[in-house]
């Protein structure tokens, strides 16, 4: 059985917990719901959509539905810290993005089949570590959020395809030479990296590489860059640029203005 009301005026408060046995979709996305989230332990639930409400609140990922594949809880208005070591074992979609969710963010132990994470524009903050993410992982939204310490980027999921962590804190160096193979978007743009870097063994799939804004002040190698369409790295202190089997004339045209203004 599914529920499905979107985009009209329904207010009050999301409850679930005494619907059908045999419901199993809810959407209630872009409607007037507040309150707290009422959608515990329900048995039969596997798809729960509320995106665009004022829920508010707080969030108890331990007692969300145990059958839940699809989570959207976007654009709303719960603070909380989130246990993310204690989500349903099935769940692959998690868009928590854009309410006011605090506090570290553990993604050591997600759900194995968890294929998309956005969490951008909430308050988490502390060390993440991104070295045990789901083997089927495509899409990790971190942007405008207050993580922070180092990035280790050289254990990403082979399934990776999209990684921002933009406006956040992370600092220190960055290695950027054993991403995945499948990567094909990079947003670092707005952090505190500094140090050397090398941007010479790119993923073949890489097509936008924005480090913008960080605080690079070593060296730049820059190599094979041949299928990047978009390249970022400006308002950065680098010192010194050094190409290696560089082929200028076949770069794309956005590359080669931003190449240029680099010091040489």
């Amino acid at each position: 059985t599914n529920f499905e009301v979107c985009q009209n005026f329904l207010t009050g408060q999301l409850d679930i917990m005494r619907a059908p046995k045999s419901l199993k979709l809810v959407n209630l996305f872009e409607n007037q719901l507040g309150g707290a989230l009422c959608v515990y332990t329900h048995p039969t639930v596997e798809n729960l959509y509320f995106g665009g409400n004022k829920v508010d609140g707080t969030l108890n990922v331990s007692q969300l539905p145990p059958n839940l594949v699809e989570f959207h809880g976007e654009q709303n208005s719960m603070s909380s810290p989130v246990d993310f070591t204690a989500l349903p074992g099935g769940l692959t979609e998690l868009w928590l993005h854009e309410n006011a969710f605090f506090g570290s963010a553990d993604l050591t132990a997600l759900p194995v089949r968890l294929r998309n994470l956005s969490l951008y524009r909430n308050k988490f903050c502390g060390n993440v570590d991104l070295t045990r993410l789901p083997a089927d992982l495509r899409h990790l939204i971190c942007y405008t959020n207050n993580m922070e310490g180092s990035l280790d980027l050289t254990q990403l999921p082979n399934s990776l395809t999209d990684l921002n962590l933009s406006e956040n804190a992370f600092s220190g160096s960055v290695d950027l030479t054993r991403l995945p193979d499948s990567l094909q978007f990079l947003d670092l743009n707005e952090n505190q990296l500094r140090g050397d870097l090398a941007i010479t063994a790119l993923p073949w799939r890489l097509q936008e590489i924005l480090l913008d804004g960080n605080k690079f002040d070593g060296r730049l190698t820059i190599g094979h860059i041949l299928n990047v369409h978009v390249l970022e790295i400006g308002n950065n202190p680098i010192k010194k640029v050094v190409y290696e089997n560089f082929a200028e004339n076949f770069l794309k045209i956005d590359v080669r203005k931003e190449l240029k203004r680099l010091p040489h």
